[in-house]
């Protein structure tokens, strides 16, 4: 069977076909291949009883639009790197720079690979599977001022980031522009340290929808704390610094609006545990003092979820997507180009 498929299909959509006078086997007739899709939906055949029905059920580009959320949560957590990689310097300079208050700015720049999700759910009697994947790459430059006094120290900064999420299969992008206020604080010696982050993000993601020739973008707001205890091993110029991490992200999400329907995206939470190390080194030529650091940690989803409702023609569709994902992933984070001022 070929279907002519067309975009602006809704999710009440559905054609009487056949009805049956004698029984028919369950598999005795298929859509032919590529002619099902239909931008958000995609045609399936449904048999009950003595009647086949054509019906209109969520393709791949409904669920990647659930995903909205754990792409800004996932930017949050670009900008709370920064940071923690300027505290870590802090403690590279620590002996010699006393107290009192110092500036620092840093550019970075991140690409890395999600790990699959698979996700599945039941809409018109059918059971709907896909599995997602994504790349993330994220720019961003941030400033901050720190005051040290003693062991301790406290700080604020800015920021900018520009992130995009690429799905892989489809090619569907969510590009976001957002700016950051932070305020940050912890406690070092020359053995041990802890820090605490709070950040907020404000923004716009886009969803350009390419495979089905839709856009839209929604206001956004994220924010969250990030908690860090590590230990520090120094040896001449080298250091490594073995650490574990908590943080507990919220994104919240306006209402992404297109042709076929409304997606009604609610709050995104994210609670993830890391554990690893940064290694580093300090070069010094003269005046000149280089300090190129990199660091690699397992990360793992503990809990959250991503929440969407569909709303297309007279029918609407929840769409729930809880974690922790099963597969941790290793995050290397290096940051090798970045400036500090003191004074």
């Amino acid at each position: 069977m070929e279907i002519a498929a067309e975009a602006g299909l809704t999710l009440d959509a559905s054609v009487d076909l056949i009805t049956f006078t004698e029984p028919v086997a369950d598999d005795a007739f298929r859509i032919s291949a590529g002619t099902a899709d239909a931008g958000f939906m995609q045609w399936t055949l449904r048999q009950s009883a003595n009647r086949l029905t054509l019906a209109a059920n969520p393709d791949v580009e409904v669920f990647e639009i659930v995903q909205a959320g754990g792409v800004a949560t996932d930017l949050w957590h670009e900008g709370v790197q920064v940071i923690r990689q300027q505290a870590a310097l802090s403690r590279s300079t620590q002996g010699g720079s006393g107290d009192g208050l110092s500036g620092w700015i840093e550019a970075a720049s991140t690409d890395r690979n999600g790990a699959d999700m698979s996700l599945s759910t039941q809409h018109a009697g059918a059971t709907l599977s896909q599995t997602l994947s994504r790349e993330l790459s994220a720019n961003s430059v941030s400033a901050g001022l720190t005051w040290r006094t003693g062991a301790a120290h406290f700080g604020a900064a800015l920021g900018y980031v520009d992130g995009r999420a690429q799905f892989d299969g489809t090619g569907n992008e969510m590009e976001m522009e957002a700016v950051s206020l932070s305020g940050y604080g912890g406690w070092s010696t020359q053995r041990y340290f802890a820090n605490v982050i709070g950040k907020l993000d404000t923004g716009t993601l886009d969803l350009n929808v390419v495979s089905a020739n839709e856009r839209s973008n929604v206001d956004v707001t994220t924010w969250g704390l990030n908690g860090e205890l590590g230990a520090r091993f120094q040896s001449g110029n080298a250091h490594v610094e073995p650490t574990v991490s908590m943080s507990w992200v919220s994104a919240s999400l306006d209402e992404a609006a297109f042709s076929t329907g409304t997606f009604d995206l609610e709050d995104g939470d994210s609670l993830k545990a890391e554990i690893g190390a940064r290694v580093g080194h300090a070069f010094t030529a003269g005046a000149w003092t280089v300090r190129p650091s990199a660091a690699a940690y397992r990360v793992e989803e503990l809990a959250g979820e991503n929440t969407a409702r569909y709303a297309s023609g007279a029918s609407s569709w929840l769409c729930r997507t809880s974690r922790p994902d099963p597969t941790p992933v290793w995050n290397s984070e290096p940051r090798l180009r970045q400036a500090r001022a003191w004074c």
